[in-house]
């Protein structure tokens, strides 16, 4: 993660909105989509939490820090985007970003990194990442919370986590 942080430095004019969207997608295990359909009334300052709308019409509440909960709303009011309506994630000229800036944030960094050919880097690896180190510290049913997934088994369907069982692993 450091090893990224440094090429996001050293390849972007804007480190500053690519560090913010490794650190959403590490806090709250979001997809994508996620982060794209993310608005500013999606985020809720008080509860400590974000309404995560992704793949299939799923929408979850979902834990984040109180930092990354004003780190988030201060991005979107400083370009830009101060309407309940607006993507939170936007250029520094105030537009709204694209699936595609994700495939040229993650190519560069790639190519400024000596281990990209043997170890893939993409913003479903920082899924996976978030998702396994919360499995590590709280244990399978709050790690199945916390990435919006239904419970596998029969079993899996009686071991339910709650969200503040999930904001606590976080």
């Amino acid at each position: 993660l450091t090893d990224l942080a440094d090429a996001i430095r050293a390849t972007r004019r804007d480190p500053d909105l690519d560090l913010l969207l490794v650190r959403f997608h590490l806090e709250t295990g979001a997809l994508v989509q996620g982060a794209l359909n993310l608005r500013r009334r999606d985020i809720d300052s008080t509860r400590s939490t974000v309404w995560l709308r992704e793949k299939l019409d799923s929408v979850r509440e979902q834990p984040a820090s109180p930092s990354l909960v004003a780190l988030l709303l201060a991005h979107a009011s400083e370009r830009n985007g101060s309407s309940e309506d607006d993507a939170v994630f936007r250029t520094r000229r105030g537009i709204p970003i694209t699936d595609r800036f994700y495939d040229r944030l993650f190519a560069r960094a790639r190519r400024h990194l000596g281990w990209d050919h043997r170890t893939p880097l993409t913003a479903h690896v920082l899924r996976h990442t978030a998702i396994t180190r919360v499995g590590r510290i709280a244990g399978y049913p709050v790690a199945q919370a916390f990435a919006g997934h239904a419970p596998p088994t029969v079993t899996g369907r009686y071991l339910h986590a709650t969200l503040a069982d999930v904001a606590t692993a976080v």
